[in-house]
């Protein structure tokens, strides 16, 4: 009882709110920090570009396949309709959405990238070269003997 006299004489329930939801916020961006925080500075490194993606149009289909990097060393892929513009994958395209492949990757300061994604269709593995606003990658599915070459070129998303 006293205690909550104090705080009412001194004016101290707004600070004491304040301090509540400043503590609050930093636990929960501390324990779920992929939700606020997803794909940090810096921007590029070894040639491989964080802030927006990287787009392969299929000049046979209409499929648009993409890959998102973070700094931490994640590595998002999935595909949509070559209409749907990148900066409005945004809204999809993170470390929480359960649809896209998700994998880790490696880089050296040359460009050279190595990854696999596992997703509903399985595991890719890819190895490549970022330079150049440009990453040209072979791949191939987890158990087949066929190797893929795509390139893919580098949309900044604000």
């Amino acid at each position: 009882m006293q205690n909550n006299r104090l705080f009412k004489r001194r004016g101290m329930i707004p600070l004491a709110i304040a301090l509540l939801l400043w503590v609050t916020a930093l636990l929960v961006t501390s324990f779920y920090p992929q939700v606020f925080h997803p794909f940090a500075e810096p921007s590029t490194q070894g040639g491989l570009h964080f802030n927006g993606f990287y787009r392969e149009l299929n000049p046979t289909q209409r499929i648009a396949q993409y890959l998102r990097f973070s700094a931490n060393g994640q590595v998002l892929a999935g595909a949509t309709d070559v209409g749907i513009k990148p900066e409005n994958m945004m809204i999809w395209f993170d470390t929480t959405a359960h649809s896209l492949a998700r994998g880790t990757y490696q880089l050296n300061e040359q460009g050279q990238l190595a990854f696999s994604v596992s997703g509903w269709n399985g595991v890719t593995e890819y190895k490549g070269l970022a330079q150049d606003q440009k990453l040209d990658v072979v791949w191939r599915k987890a158990g087949s003997d066929k190797d893929n070459v795509s390139s893919f070129e580098f949309v900044p998303v604000p």
